[in-house]
């Protein structure tokens, strides 16, 4: 906005400047010429006078002639006397008589001079014409025109001049400004809030300007550079949050070692003692000498060290895998023994167990043992996640993965649970990762069953909204039949 105001007055200025001087030399042209027009005028009225003055003065004297030239001085606009050179007040030049001494007839003298005319002295125009014989020796006729006409005209040319130069130069000021702030502030200002906002770390506005002028060369670079910084931006975001996850995953990695490695001790060293603990317990309640309320007490360590041996057989799970014996394994028949497993349970807290399966057999590649703790693991998780009782449905299927070519064998697992909302579906899958009461999980099952499908090539999904249930899709590469 600034710069077309200024180049708005910068124009203007120039405007009146080349204006007011044309106008000033088209008055001085135009005097020049009226100037012109009185001298021949003037002539023409001399040459008229003077020889009928000079007849006149010849026919009836000096004093006719006088009278001849007063008559014409009541005719005319202008002041006409009979002058000598040397003459006194009433006859004598408006001019010094040095100057009319080159006068010769016939011939005139122009010469600017200043006459009292209607009781102001004002400036006029003197012509001279010298008048032929017989009239006196050096009688001049003085032609005196007042230049009042001249001056008037002159007034108002310059007023009406600089009344057009000043509206034309005003004109021209608002339409630059107009068209300055259309074409040149308001792109202006764009450039200048992209740079800001490019400045500001913001790369992805754009100008887009249509102007096929350097403006718009400019913002083409602009959007270019804009564009530019924005890959460049976005790669570097983009590696450092590569960098940031390899750096995490390295971290994590070395946490799970360690922590494996403690698992691995914790285990070892408890492992012997439960298992006494738990034969001992067993032999008190088979016992048939010892009261019930004490069979009760051990029935009760019996169980609790059973509890504790499969959270440290959990533990060393995790901790170091066992070498696998695979062999080709009918899913559906790992996902009915999985379900008789948990068929006690299950009644217990009236949840149904259902088991569907294709009409053609689905096998996959895997180790029986560990493909049966992966279905433990999975339907375990759905049991606890319906305390209230609901349906758990295990579905066997093949087909096509999703975003990933080959033949695949699909397990899935789904309850009528209380679901994962999505800051848990984010951490389902890592170690101690639990939601449970403490002392109601580990937090490994879903961890040690993802490490077991992942080691047979496969993947586990999750599909969980919060409140409606859960489904753990297990993906696992299918065996093509022979």
């Amino acid at each position: 906005m600034r710069l077309s105001f200024r180049f708005a007055i910068a124009l203007a200025a120039v405007i009146l400047l080349v204006l007011g001087a044309n106008a000033l030399f088209g008055v001085r042209r135009d005097l020049a010429m009226f100037e012109d027009d009185m001298v021949r005028d003037a002539a023409t009225m001399g040459r008229v006078l003077g020889p009928l003055v000079a007849e006149t003065w010849a026919r009836e004297g000096e004093d006719r002639a006088r009278s001849f030239v007063s008559a014409a001085n009541e005719r005319e606009t202008v002041q006409v006397r009979l002058v000598y050179p040397g003459g006194d007040e009433t006859t004598k030049p408006l001019i010094d008589a040095q100057e009319l001494s080159s006068l010769q007839t016939p011939g005139n003298l122009v010469r600017r001079t200043r006459i009292v005319d209607d009781g102001v002295e004002v400036e006029a125009l003197a012509t001279y014409v010298a008048l032929p014989a017989p009239a006196g020796p050096g009688a001049l006729l003085e032609i005196a025109e007042p230049l009042r006409g001249e001056q008037a005209y002159t007034r108002r040319a310059l007023l009406s001049a600089a009344t057009t130069t000043i509206l034309l130069a005003l004109l021209c000021a608002g339409a630059t400004t107009v068209l300055g702030v259309i074409f040149v502030g308001q792109p202006v200002r764009r450039l200048v809030d992209l740079t800001r906002r490019i400045g500001g770390g913001d790369f992805s506005s754009r100008l887009d300007l249509r102007q096929r002028d350097e403006i718009g060369e400019l913002a083409g670079a602009l959007d270019s550079m804009s564009g530019k910084l924005e890959k460049a931006h976005n790669d570097l975001a983009k590696e450092s949050a590569e960098k940031l996850a390899a750096v995490e995953t390295l971290r994590h990695s070395e946490r799970l070692a360690t922590v494996g490695k403690l698992a691995s001790g914790v285990a070892h060293e408890l492992g012997t003692p439960l298992q006494l603990v738990s034969s001992h317990a067993r032999l008190v309640v088979e016992e048939p000498t010892v009261s019930s309320e004490v069979k009760e007490s051990a029935e009760i360590i019996r169980e609790q060290a059973d509890r504790m041996t499969a959270i440290v057989r959990q533990l060393l799970d995790f901790a170091r895998r066992r070498p696998s014996s695979r062999e080709a394994v009918d899913l559906a028949d790992a996902a009915q023994r999985a379900a008789r497993m948990f068929v006690g349970p299950a009644d217990r807290t009236s949840i149904g167990v259902r088991v569907t399966k294709p009409a053609e057999t689905v096998e996959v590649e895997a180790d029986p043992e560990q493909l049966l703790q992966v279905l433990s693991n999975l339907v375990t998780n759905a049991v606890q996640a319906m305390p209230k009782g609901g349906q758990l449905e295990i579905e066997v299927g093949g087909g096509s993965r999703p975003g990933v070519p080959g033949d695949w064998a699909r397990l899935s697992v789904r309850d009528e649970g209380v679901g994962m909302p999505p800051e848990v579906r984010r951490h389902a899958f890592e170690p101690f990762f639990t939601t449970k009461d403490v002392g109601k999980g580990t937090g490994l099952g879903l961890s040690v069953a993802l490490g077991i499908v992942e080691e047979h090539g496969g993947s586990i999904d999750i599909r969980s909204e919060d409140g409606r249930g859960s489904e753990l899709v297990v993906w696992l590469p299918k065996v093509r039949p022979a």
